[in-house]
């Protein structure tokens, strides 16, 4: 039982940590994107 509730969490954390890193990767991107055509 208790090892189910710690992968909902582990899920949940790491669903967490990919928001939070989704926008800095898009900022990354598109900083590549501006040197290349720019």
């Amino acid at each position: 039982m208790l090892r189910g509730y710690l992968e909902e969490v582990q899920a949940q954390v790491l669903a967490l940590i990919g928001l939070a890193l989704i926008p800095g990767i898009i900022v990354e991107l598109n900083k590549r994107d501006i040197r290349r055509t720019g």
